[in-house]
């Protein structure tokens, strides 16, 4: 659907504007990332500022674990569908981004491509579609890993890769890690979708390991992560439950993982380490596990991501899909169905890779809903969990979509 053309867009940059979410400058001064104060403006973002894990909403410190998932009971499944998908979109598709977000059907972008000095004024155009339908800015992240997976180093400038940050010491690659991120976070993005804690170096990892070694991954993850949080980026640790072994590209075909009890002695080890640092969401992969997933993917497998992630890690922050489009999945599940299993499986979020698939995987997630494939009490949580990422509680979005009281 439309936005109502140049009026509506113009209604949009303006809201954009009053919230401060604007001022773009030049790229060599960043400009100020979501930082809103008074009681309107509180009403319309909730504050999206976070550090070591904390988020402010409604002019308040939460814990970044509190859900209020009860507070959406009576929020309607197509706009419960909507939240739980991230699409895929290169700078041209953001203008559908908007739409689709402040029709309450999207919960955010993964940006593709090498965006331009514009990137920055569209995106804040899509967080205030967001916060005028349903008062939460989307889930804006993007690939800025660094090394040879980095979407804005035309913009920042390059940052080295995870293995070459092992050259410094921890406490020096958290620094400079840091400082690029809030150079991301300036631009309007929640998350750089890092950083990647695999151990070891196979097929489609390499540089981007820190290291063959558990212990060494670790070390430099661990400050990296909190840096992350206090640049004001998610960290989203990944490929659950670890690509660094695995036999092959999951972007290309199916990959298989060592057995479970070898994973549990090293590519289980940075998990076990991080996963209790507030704020933290994990990624988990397309892959196979012998011993756990049998032929399924553990991006939809129920034992990988209810079983081993939830329950034997305790893990119950924020779960992402890989890109459902890569082969190891979209060789044998379209995007709607496949949405659907990863969805019941236990993952939080779905990134798909199209965004004309948005229409198509949001009646596959209402229809599942209605006949009982997904719990609605378990989506209603996913929602919650994605919502406080975002910097609002399910409660202070419930009241802001006119929800009756819990």
């Amino acid at each position: 659907m439309g936005r109502g053309g140049h009026a509506s867009r113009a209604r949009l940059q303006a809201v954009a504007l009053g919230l401060g979410l604007a001022t773009v400058a030049t790229l060599g001064s960043p400009y100020p990332a979501a930082a809103v104060t008074g009681d309107a403006a509180d009403a319309q973002v909730g504050g999206l500022g976070r550090a070591a894990g904390q988020l402010l909403v409604d002019g308040a410190d939460v814990p970044a674990t509190e859900l209020g998932a009860s507070c959406l009971a009576g929020a309607g499944d197509d706009w419960l569908a909507g939240q739980l998908i991230i699409s895929g979109v290169v700078q041209s598709e953001l203008e559908t981004a908007i739409d689709l977000s402040a029709a309450g059907s999207l919960g955010g972008v993964f940006v593709l491509g090498s965006p331009g000095e514009s990137v920055a004024l569209t995106l804040s155009e899509l967080r205030a579609a967001g916060v005028s339908s349903g008062g939460v800015a989307p889930f804006v992240s993007v690939d800025e890993e660094g090394g040879r997976v980095q979407r804005l180093a035309d913009l920042l400038g390059p940052l080295p890769a995870a293995r070459s940050l092992t050259d410094g010491s921890p406490v020096d690659a958290a620094a400079e890690v840091g400082a690029h991120a809030a150079q991301v976070a300036a631009l309007g993005f929640t998350s750089g979708l890092a950083p990647v804690v695999d151990v070891g170096a196979g097929p489609a990892i390499g540089d981007r390991s820190y290291a063959d070694d558990a212990a060494t991954v670790v070390e430099f993850a661990g400050p990296i992560v909190e840096a992350l949080l206090g640049a004001g980026l998610v960290p989203v640790i990944k490929h659950f439950p670890g690509h660094g072994r695995a036999s092959a590209d999951s972007h290309v075909s199916v990959a298989v993982t060592p057995p479970l009890d070898e994973l549990r002695d090293v590519d289980l080890v940075p998990y076990e380490a991080l996963v209790d640092i507030e704020g933290v969401a994990v990624m988990v992969g397309h892959l196979q596990v012998p011993g756990l997933t049998g032929d399924l993917p553990a991006s939809l497998s129920p034992e990988a991501v209810t079983g081993l992630l939830r329950g034997e890690l305790g893990f119950d922050g924020l779960v992402l899909s890989d890109a459902l489009g890569m082969a190891a999945v979209s060789a044998r599940w379209s995007a709607d169905e496949a949405a659907v299993l990863s969805l019941a499986a236990g993952i939080d979020l779905v990134l798909i890779d199209r965004i004309e698939d948005v229409e198509a995987v949001g009646s596959s997630i209402v229809a599942a809903l209605a006949n009982g494939r997904l719990d609605r009490a378990e989506v209603t949580a996913s929602v919650s969990r994605a919502l406080v990422a975002r910097g609002r509680s399910g409660c202070a979005v419930a009241a802001a979509l006119g929800l009756p009281p819990a």
